[in-house]
């Protein structure tokens, strides 16, 4: 008998992919240096008041506002009180940093005393843009550069008698920027481009009325255009304005285009707020119709969009009653036009909020609908627990006003696809306690700063999948007990924009794990440093703990393995090979190169042998390949 021997390819090494790659933009700051001054003096905004030396602010640094500086000092705009102020005077027109950053009870104080120009790249996230001007008459001060409304936030004049704030910054952002008047009526003048803008443009609320103007023709597509009512304030139509959507109290105006009389007469009763006899106002959308609650006297649902002081408790969203412990409560899409945020869910269309002064949910249940967000502000040490939360398609977004950890506690189930999402300047922590039930997926995110989400409730009738994907900072995701979840796969998308990391500070078992392109194969406990080993991280993985899966990758050898050698003794014949420490192997056979078929005669030959014994055919020549499974 003689053998001959044959080195064939094997199988590429293949890995089941879980889901696509999404890449994101990065939204982020860099050196950020924060106000430690109260600017009550005649210090400006480039003044010492920055860093923990007194330093003036420089290119290519960030700098952000804190509240609590000062006792609180009422606004008048409409703004919640002021507890840090930042000045800015007429002889330092630009701000010397790269972004300044106005924060919640913090207001940017314009104190000009003739016409001027404030010069800066302004983020409002909470904070508020007053005028009140130094000096009697009327005074016209010019706010240029950018304004990013990054969460609900406010502008307007307090005096003197006439004041004109002009907006000409680029306008950007998906919150809500409030404009209101104080102490004497004024004009806020809209010269800014507000193609890129897809929050809500809100007049009233301040303690006095004025007047909202448009210097030129805006088209603003994305921007819900609304009014407080009833109101005192007035809308300037001496050019052409068009807005996706116009809210007149708890009215909306239909699809078309108005002159000033027109919209008047639709809103009978309500006194003569629009003026101008040469501009128009187009309204490009039909306003959503929130749906009307069921004949089940049991079932509520929200009539309009949470303000920033409305609780998910509150008698202001669901049509004058507080939430019941017998009702089973609904979000609605009140908006009519389209909220963003940080976390990369642009189609937000009514909010729900969880306030930290008011912590648990007094109804039976709580549904939030597809394109609607439940807003968790809850500041550091507070938890905020709803019984039966119950998700289909909704955002649960975490952004405290500020702090940096948080809970949620309850029961969550999660119907349909739904996002978890973090957003907040600086970093903070989001503990997820709630029990999960549903086999909808939960997508996880991170906005603005990276952030930390942690799991710590009973997710052992959770069948869904989790998937930390979009958002515009990297996350870190920890789980804080030992978790078995046979059903659950998770799945960690790679970016060029951030590096997500997992800690592993317990042992977690999941039905799959992917990271990237890459699925972990099964079989094996990991640790962290195993990990990083295995998908080539550097510290991505971290912790004690450990990590296994059910049913991993389907993993062949790389490489072509090789017969080397080969020693026939009677009726066994030994095969040698090359190989990697990975995969199995098969043994083939066949009696002749062309004309027969190959025959396996051994298979699952584990990763690390490199040689086995096989019992001969009894034909005069045998052929013998080894390919990788």
């Amino acid at each position: 008998m003689s053998v001959v021997l044959q080195g064939l390819r094997g199988h590429r090494w293949r890995t089941v992919l879980a889901a696509a790659v999404m890449t994101v933009p990065l939204m982020g700051y860099s050196d950020t240096v924060t106000q430690i001054v109260d600017n009550a003096s005649s210090t400006d905004w480039n003044g010492n008041l920055w860093g923990d030396s007194y330093e003036t602010p420089i290119s290519g640094n960030d700098y952000i506002t804190v509240s609590g500086l000062r006792s609180a000092v009422g606004t008048g705009i409409g703004a919640p009180d002021a507890t840090t102020l930042l000045r800015f005077y007429s002889y330092s027109t630009a701000f010397e940093g790269d972004t300044l950053t106005l924060v919640g009870n913090t207001e940017l104080l314009l104190k000009t005393t003739s016409r001027e120009i404030a010069e800066a790249n302004i983020i409002l996230d909470g904070g508020d843009i007053r005028l009140a001007a130094d000096g009697g008459g009327a005074h016209y001060t010019t706010v240029t550069g950018t304004v990013h409304v990054a969460s609900d936030s406010w502008i307007g004049v307090n005096n003197p008698l006439g004041s004109t704030l002009t907006l000409a910054s680029t306008l950007t952002g998906s919150a809500i920027l409030h404009v209101g008047f104080g102490q004497e009526p004024g004009i806020v003048l809209i010269d800014a481009d507000l193609s890129d803008f897809s929050g809500t443009l809100e007049l009233g609320g301040g303690s006095l009325g004025g007047t909202l103007d448009f210097a030129k023709d805006c088209v603003a597509s994305n921007t819900v255009f609304s009014l407080k009512n009833p109101s005192s304030d007035f809308v300037n139509l001496t050019n052409d304005v068009t807005f996706l959507a116009l809210n007149y109290g708890t009215n909306s105006l239909p699809v078309g285009t108005y002159t000033a009389q027109q919209i008047n007469e639709a809103y009978v009763g309500n006194g003569v707020q629009f003026t101008g006899t040469n501009g128009t106002l187009t309204v490009l959308t039909q306003p959503y119709a929130a749906p009307a609650p069921s004949e089940n006297t049991n079932l509520v649902v929200q009539v309009v969009a949470a303000g920033s002081s409305d609780s998910w408790n509150g008698t202001t969203i669901w049509g004058g009653l507080s939430a019941d412990p017998d009702k089973d409560y609904f979000s609605a899409k009140t908006y009519g036009g389209g909220q963003g945020n940080y976390v990369n869910y642009s189609t937000i269309l009514g909010r729900v909020r969880a306030l930290a002064t008011d912590t648990n949910f007094n109804g039976n249940s709580l549904t939030m609908v597809d394109d609607t967000e439940l807003l968790l502000k809850g500041e550091s040490g507070f938890t905020n627990t709803c019984s039966n939360l119950i998700v289909e398609g909704a955002l649960l977004r975490y952004s405290p006003n500020s702090g940096t950890s948080s809970a949620l506690a309850g029961n969550l189930t999660v119907s349909s696809n739904s996002v978890i999402g973090i957003e907040q300047t600086g970093a903070c922590t989001l503990t997820i306690a709630s029990d999960i039930h549903g086999a909808g997926n939960l997508e996880l995110r991170a906005g603005r700063s990276s952030q930390t989400l942690v799991f710590s409730g009973d997710l052992s009738d959770y069948t869904g999948d989790l998937l930390v994907s979009g958002g515009q900072t990297a996350l870190t995701l920890d789980f804080d007990r030992d978790y078995d979840l046979p059903d659950v796969d998770l799945i960690i998308e790679e970016s060029t924009n951030m590096v997500h990391i997992l800690t592993l500070d317990q042992n977690i078992k999941f039905s799959t794990f992917t990271f990237g392109t890459n699925a972990l194969p099964s079989g094996t406990s990991y640790t962290a440093e195993a990990l990083n080993t295995f998908f080539g991280t550097q510290d991505q993985f971290v912790g004690e703990g450990s990590l296994e899966v059910y049913g991993g990758a389907v993993i062949v050898p790389t490489i072509d393995p090789v017969i080397t050698a080969i020693s026939v003794s009677g009726s066994e014949v030994t095969l040698y090979w090359t190989a990697e420490d990975i995969g199995s192997y098969s043994i083939d056979r066949k009696s002749a190169l062309t004309g027969a078929e190959w025959v396996t005669i051994a298979s699952n030959l584990p990763a690390g042998d490199f040689s086995t014994n096989v019992t001969v055919s009894g034909s005069d020549v045998e052929f013998y390949r080894i390919t990788g499974e």
